[in-house]
């Protein structure tokens, strides 16, 4: 039976056509979303702001998934969604969390930090590549700022209440630790964030020596030859180690002495090693799209669509939905525009009401 966690991505059990195109929408699909959950201010030098309702703190209360992308934060709260995962949040002098949009996604928004009992982590501004763009002192100037949570609760949904925040958290901030860890997929990864591995309790792979890798597809040479110089590579590792190479047994390697005949044998799934959990990210087109049907285990659903606006059509679009009489005025001097069948060259504009030729001398 498949089950579905739905809060701002979807952890899906069962198998799936893959939902691999973002989509594009326009940010008024955001402004829809925010709307009744805060309200937005000018926050200087001409942008606007999201000011969240008194009392809200971005990433305190949900759980952490780890993905293909590295840790992604899966909020409970309605606008988790968009603000966790584009722009940035920062914290006012009066104490209210405000939201910065742009238009490029993230998995997290955030820089970790980690003591020997406790994860810690900040909503932080990032660049596209996800590096850190504020200075040491803008973040670790403001304990306020910063979220902690014990080991032993990372790996399952928390609340508010299980988190330590705002001035309690500046005893673990000075005791804290840069927190990053090694992802191994085909080779090694640095990501950001405490080690999954340890987490799970799980061995982390071993990356494949590529010398030995090239070794087992030497061209030119016939089985024999080839099993001969691994045979040799084998005891002198072997010899190097102090250890004896161990002979295989002839009468279990069958009538031919390559395995053929051999009956392997049976493995209990139970004592097989652990591996790690990774969710794969899919995305929906749409923020309250059906999910597939046909959903594979460890598929996780999320709207994340590209925006048709960059920063600065973000605000404007802001701008407009905060002054719908200046939309409405924008649209009727565009149509006026049009239909005088003339363009703006001289920094007036075409007025209908004049024949061509005569129209007054710009201001």
């Amino acid at each position: 039976m498949m089950r579905a966690l739905l809060i701002s991505g979807l952890l899906i059990c069962g198998g799936v056509t893959p939902y691999t195109e973002r989509g594009t929408v326009d940010f008024d699909t955001f402004l829809e979303a925010l709307t009744g959950h805060g309200k937005w201010l000018p926050g200087g030098q001409e942008l606007y702001v999201y000011e969240a309702k008194s009392g809200y703190v971005p990433m305190a209360s949900g759980r952490w998934v780890y993905t293909d992308y590295g840790w992604y934060f899966q909020g409970d709260h309605p606008i988790s969604a968009l603000t966790d995962h584009y722009g940035s949040w920062e914290c006012s002098e009066a104490g209210h969390w405000q939201w910065l949009p742009d238009e490029h996604w993230q998995p997290a928004m955030v820089e970790w930090r980690a003591t020997d009992s406790h994860v810690g982590w900040r909503p932080s501004r990032m660049a596209r590549d996800g590096m850190l763009v504020e200075s040491e002192s803008r973040r670790y100037g403001n304990p306020n700022e910063w979220i902690f949570l014990e080991k032993d609760k990372f790996r399952v949904p928390f609340t508010r209440q299980d988190v330590i925040t705002g001035q309690e958290a500046e005893k673990l901030l000075e005791e804290s630790a840069s927190l990053i860890h090694v992802y191994v997929s085909w080779r090694a990864i640095d990501r950001p964030g405490p080690d999954p591995y340890e987490l799970h309790g799980v061995s982390r792979p071993q990356v494949q020596d590529p010398a030995a890798s090239q070794s087992s597809q030497m061209p030119g040479l016939a089985d024999p030859e080839l099993e001969a110089i691994l045979a040799k590579l084998e005891e002198k590792k072997a010899q190097e180690s102090g250890g004896a190479t161990p002979k295989a047994d002839p009468q279990a390697m069958g009538p031919t002495g390559n395995g053929e005949g051999h009956k392997p044998e049976i493995v209990d799934p139970s004592k097989e090693p652990k591996k790690l959990p990774v969710f794969t990210i899919m995305n929906l087109q749409e923020r309250n799209a059906p999910l597939p049907e046909d959903a594979r285990p460890n598929d996780f659903f999320v709207f994340r669509p590209t925006l048709h606006q960059d920063f600065d059509g973000i605000q404007k679009r802001v701008e407009l939905y905060l002054r719908p009489g200046s939309r409405i005025a924008n649209r009727e001097e565009v149509d006026r525009v049009l239909q005088a069948g003339t363009l703006i060259i001289d920094g007036s504009t075409p007025n209908p009401n004049f024949p061509a030729g005569s129209q007054p001398p710009p201001r």
